[in-house]
Order: C-alpha cells, then sequence, then structure tokens
C-alpha cells in the first residue's frame, strides 16, 4: 500500500468514467500547488508551463508524461483553476482530468 494520501482515492476513481464534479473534488483536496510554488519559487510558472506543454504532448501523440505524481497533480489543479477562463467545454475537461488521474494511477 502507498503511503500518498491521494492514492486509494485515484484509484477508485479511476476506470469509473467519474464526474466532472467528482474529479474536481478530488483535484481540489489533493492540490499541491501551494507547496510547489515554495519549493519552486521563481521557476514556478516556467515548470508549470512545461509540464502544460508536456500534458500536450501525452494527449496529442501519446508521449510518457515525465513529471512526479506530485506533478500530475499540479497539472490536474492548473486545469480546474484555468479552464473556466479558457472557455473549454465541460466534457473536454472531464476527458483531460481524467487522462490526467489514469496517468496517475498508471505511475504508482
Amino acid at each position: 500500500m502507498s503511503d500518498y494520501p491521494w492514492r486509494a482515492r485515484a484509484e477508485a476513481l479511476a476506470g469509473t468514467q467519474p464526474s466532472l464534479s467528482a474529479l474536481i473534488a478530488f483535484t481540489r483536496g489533493f492540490d499541491p500547488t501551494l507547496r510547489l510554488r515554495a519549493a519552486w519559487g521563481n521557476r514556478y510558472d516556467q515548470r508549470v508551463a512545461w509540464l502544460n506543454d508536456k500534458v500536450d504532448d501525452m494527449r496529442a501523440i501519446g508521449a510518457d508524461f515525465p513529471g512526479t505524481q506530485e506533478e500530475v497533480l499540479l497539472c490536474m489543479a492548473h486545469l480546474v483553476a484555468s479552464a473556466p477562463y479558457l472557455g473549454l467545454p465541460e466534457e473536454s475537461v472531464r476527458w483531460q482530468l481524467e487522462s490526467l488521474l489514469n496517468e496517475l494511477v498508471a505511475q504508482g
């Protein structure tokens, strides 16, 4: 059993076609943004942009996600925070969050 607090919840959600609200609740419950912002300091914005580019690569060409599990959670949190401002359709956001959730579980 993993010592990651999100592990059991992620495994329970994965493969169930979770609703957008369930994915958002999971993401908000395990959001590492404050910790990583403090740890990365002035490199935070650059690292988030790089990670989000890698998420795009993962979806577009099936590339492996090069980040850690905590960075997958960060990408999920960034998507939840930015999606309303980007005008992304809810189903697209749900699918992207589910893809990241599956990546999170697969890395375990």
